[in-house]
Formats: structure tokens, C-alpha cells, sequence
């Protein structure tokens, strides 16, 4: 026999005796899938997997980070609000500065909306407007009125919007506080297309 060949010989032993050691340290479930693996396709054994897991997800929140979020988003709505009501106002006020007066028509729809300032239910409430300013130009109509506080303002404004709503069927409301405490309130409104 050759040496070369004799040593090729123990070599390989000495290969498969290290791989055949190595392979009976494995438990017998693992020892399967290396030995046979169309016998792990067909046992109960889980395939291996191989997506990534899944991200944990964040510890719960405790009450003062609840609230604190629930905040947060309701403040984020109420500026979405503001902001939609702001674009709105400075719409129907860019209409009324910029358009001419017919003054038949501005006239007569002044005459008209002064007589829903004074209802019974506004004299029931006792939200009668101070210094009431009605001025119309050609399709929108500009209203001023002072109130001794918000509510009167509020009372108001709903009475008197509720009794010209067929013919203020869209307005844009603003009030703002007065140097003696008392409320001013702004309406522009849209009262015919």
C-alpha cells in the first residue's frame, strides 16, 4: 500500500469518527432533523423559523400617561376645530369687505335681522345685546353686540341665529373680552348666494 494512500485512509476515519462523535451529543429530536430531515417534515416538531420576531410591544400606560395622551389629543382636535373656524371666518369677512352695498337689499335684510335681536325667549334669559350694529352690503352681513358676560353672549347668539337661520344660514361667530369685563361678539354671516 502507498503511504499516501494509508494516510488519506486514517485521515477520513479520523473525520467521520469526529463527526459521528459530535452528532450523539445532539438531543434526540435535533439528532433526527440532521440525520433525517423529511422525518421532521412528517413528526410534530416546529418548523424552524425564519422571519423575524416581532418587535415587543411598549409596556402598558399608567393613568397619568393616559391622560395625559387623551389630552394631548383632544387639544390637537380643538386646533384642528380652531383652525377650520378661523379659514371660515376670514372667508365670509373677506367676502363682506370686498363686495359693494345694494342698498335696497342691505336695507331691507337689516330691517329684518334687527327684529330677531329681541325675542321673549332673549328677554327671558336676559341676554339683550347692548350697542347692536347691523350693517349689510350685497350678500353677507356684519353684526356687532356687547353682553355684560360670555353666557348672555352665548344665550344670544343661539336665540338670535336660531330665529335668522332661514335667512343667516351660514355665520361665523368670534367674541372678545371688552376693557370693562364685558363681551363683544362678532358675527359675519353669508344671507343670500
Amino acid at each position: 500500500m502507498r503511504p499516501w494512500l494509508a494516510l488519506l485512509l486514517v485521515a477520513t476515519l479520523v473525520v467521520c469518527a469526529t463527526w459521528w462523535r459530535s452528532g450523539s451529543d445532539v438531543p434526540s429530536a435535533k439528532k433526527n432533523a440532521i440525520v433525517a430531515p423529511e422525518a421532521v417534515a412528517t413528526s410534530s416538531v416546529n418548523p424552524v423559523r425564519t422571519t423575524p420576531r416581532p418587535a415587543l410591544s411598549p409596556p402598558p400606560l399608567n393613568p397619568g400617561q393616559i391622560r395625559a395622551r387623551r389630552n394631548a389629543q383632544q387639544a390637537q382636535r380643538k386646533a384642528n376645530i380652531d383652525r377650520i373656524v378661523a379659514a371660515g371666518r376670514k372667508k365670509i369677512a373677506g367676502r363682506y369687505e370686498s363686495e359693494p352695498i345694494d342698498s335696497p337689499w342691505a336695507n331691507a335684510t337689516r330691517q329684518e335681522l334687527m327684529e330677531y335681536s329681541l325675542s321673549d325667549q332673549i328677554r327671558a334669559t336676559h341676554s339683550e345685546p347692548s350697542n347692536l350694529n347691523i350693517d349689510c352690503r350685497r350678500t353677507t352681513c356684519r353684526i356687532d353686540a356687547d353682553f355684560p358676560n360670555a353666557t348672555a353672549a352665548d344665550d344670544w347668539s343661539t336665540l338670535y341665529l336660531t330665529g335668522a337661520g332661514s335667512r343667516l344660514p351660514n355665520a361665523s361667530l368670534q367674541k372678545s373680552d371688552n376693557a370693562d369685563g364685558s363681551v363683544h361678539l362678532t358675527i359675519y354671516a353669508l344671507a343670500r348666494s
